[in-house]
């Protein structure tokens, strides 16, 4: 029988590592900028087209390669900074992993043009699908040019499950944002369809910051910083007053490698407890530097999870950080013991008197103002009786949050939250605001569909700050908010209403497109029906509301059999459920 193992050629080996470490453009421009940094570059400039489906192109001034080192760079497992396996635990440079470039040249067509500052011309190589196509001296500046072209041209499959180019943009200026942030010293440009996204010159972390995100951030920070024989963290905090609903700000970073950890983050939420509200976070960009023994950062493929050693100390040193940053600053309430203050204290020389409280011996609750007793109405027996019925049919009705809506009532309203009505099994409960939403929702794409959207016009319109930079997330936001009704322009770092569905008010227009945008940086949906069912039911949930105490049975009834109209009745477009019922069974059993 014929031996069945054999190895796999280069190439398609260099495809299956591909497969970890280039996921989309954006992990080949993490690969490119580490690489650039580790070159000892002080200005990179990043330019990418098609959101990095068709270039992705890094610049650096750095220290260049030398023919040999060209050519070794794509070879499988070349590395310039691992020699021995204890190297793998003292490193402090980034692009350290072997097979980053191999891969990327598996999967695309690479051109590569790099030159040491002490030699006269430069080496140029291409390749496609990891083979060679080109290599040549030509002139080049000092320093290495990387262009990717065409990423998965030769692997369809992958190509296909890409996102659309606003997701894939944003993933790219995440990466991009994770870079600059962590080497402030360095001067990065950012093209994109060859329009200039960011142009930030070198500087120190505070101003990175203000170019990156917006010119207040710093205002909206605190700075945190604590030195221990173990661990050195420095950085900044946000105040809890801006505090967001949603992850967009929270960067930590470990000897300048972004990274997460699910632990840590909870340490900054335990500084915070009880001075921000439960469904908010606040912004944060930490540092920690560390011996790099004390951490392993090679134990997944894109290098974004970090293993401490001491995980259970740092917590507490990164809680108690943060917890002083804060009460040094006044962010959190604060006994003030300097604060004069007095105590009323007896004089032993004045004379104690007993309390005295003056009582009206003659009055008599049973006597009228004149002295005569109260007229007592006559026929009480029958509101006796009156009453003793009324409670015996409406048993259900009393003190404890159940409002009978009508006499004649057919749903009852549970303290201002659930409709409750009889059902075929049992009991049926409501809960009325998330009815509302999936109604609301439902009229929202309908409206879509039939591509006649309601307005209406703003008295004054209303400006919305939008720090971001990545346009084709603005673009898409505005077009596809006209569709519900919105009529947004478009001015310098700032989105502007004219108009809104009547189903908003004006004092909640700012807020409903805040929380929106904060919610489209973390996770931008990857095709325009997505888009449209987001925005959907992010507005839906919004715009609905309990009801008020003169909520009339008929209104209840409209609620509810709008409600029923629905397909997708018993659970609100985030998943939520709407509607349980109580059998008779349970309900029999309470009374047993």
């Amino acid at each position: 029988m014929a031996d069945l193992i054999q190895l796999l050629p280069d190439a398609i080996a260099n495809q299956i590592a591909a497969g970890e470490v280039i996921q989309r453009p954006a992990s080949v421009v993490k690969e490119l900028l580490e690489n650039a940094i580790d070159a000892g570059a002080t200005e990179i400039t990043l330019s990418v087209k098609d959101a990095g489906k068709t270039l992705i192109q890094v610049i650096d001034n750095g220290c260049g390669m030398s023919e040999t080192d060209a050519r070794m760079s794509f070879e499988r497992h070349a590395t310039s900074k691992i020699k021995k396996a204890d190297d793998l635990f003292a490193l402090y440079t980034m692009g350290f992993r072997g097979e980053a470039l191999a891969s990327i040249a598996s999967i695309a067509q690479v051109e590569l043009k790099t030159r040491k500052g002490d030699e006269e011309l430069a080496t140029h190589l291409v390749i496609e699908g990891s083979e060679v196509k080109l290599q040549e001296k030509t002139a080049a500046p000092a320093g290495s040019n990387f262009s990717i072209k065409n990423l998965f041209f030769n692997v369809p499959a992958r190509r296909k499950f890409l996102k659309s180019d606003t997701t894939e943009f944003n993933y790219i200026l995440l990466e991009f944002k994770k870079v600059a942030i962590a080497f402030p010293g360095i001067a990065f440009k950012l093209f994109h369809n060859n329009k200039n996204i960011f142009s930030l010159p070198a500087a120190n972390l505070p101003k990175r910051l203000n170019h990156l995100f917006h010119a207040k951030i710093m205002d909206h920070s605190l700075p945190v910083e604590t030195d221990t024989t173990v661990i050195k963290i420095k950085g900044f905090v946000g105040k809890p007053e801006f505090a967001t609903k949603t992850r967009g700000q929270q960067y930590f970073f470990v000897n300048n490698r972004y990274f997460k950890h699910n632990l840590f983050y909870r340490a900054v939420m335990n500084a915070y407890e009880g001075i921000i509200a439960p469904d908010t976070v606040p912004s944060f960009f930490l540092f920690f530097t560390i011996s790099p023994e004390q951490i392993d950062v090679n134990i997944h493929p894109t290098k974004t999870e970090i293993k401490f050693e001491n995980e259970g100390g740092i917590m507490k040193m990164l809680t108690a950080a943060v917890k002083q940053a804060l009460g040094k600053f006044n962010a959190v309430p604060s006994i003030d013991f300097d604060a004069p203050f007095s105590l009323p204290l007896v004089d032993k020389e004045k004379p104690l008197h007993e309390p005295k409280i003056a009582v009206n011996l003659e009055y008599n609750p049973f006597k009228n103002e004149q002295g005569g007793r109260q007229p007592v109405e006559k026929g009480w027996e029958q509101l006796f009786l009156k009453r003793e019925d009324h409670d015996a049919n409406n048993d259900v009705a009393g003190s404890d949050g159940l409002k009978p809506v009508e006499t004649g009532r057919r749903y009852f309203l549970y303290k201002g939250k659930y409709i409750l009505a009889s059902a075929r099994s049992g009991l049926m409960m409501i809960h009325y605001r998330r009815a509302q939403e999936r109604i609301l929702y439902e009229s929202l794409m309908q409206q879509i569909k039939a591509e006649k959207p309601v307005s209406q016009n703003l008295l004054f319109p209303i400006a919305i700050p939008f720090h971001e930079n990545n346009e084709l997330m603005q673009d898409d936001l505005v077009r596809i908010m006209t569709s519900f009704g919105f009529a947004i322009r478009t001015g310098k770092n700032e989105l502007i209403i004219d108009a809104v569905p009547p189903q908003i008010t004006e004092n909640e227009v700012e807020k409903i497109i805040s929380e929106l945008i904060e919610q489209l940086k973390e996770n931008i949906p990857e095709n325009e029906n997505a888009f449209y069912q987001m925005i959907a039911a992010h507005l839906s949930q919004q715009s609905a509301h309990y009801p008020d105490e003169n909520t009339s049975s008929e209104e209840l009834q409209k609620i509810v059999n709008a409600l029923f109209s629905n397909e997708y009745h018993n659970y609100t477009p985030n998943g939520k459920t709407i509607i349980t019922i109580l059998n008779d069974e349970v309900i029999n059993k309470l009374f047993e």
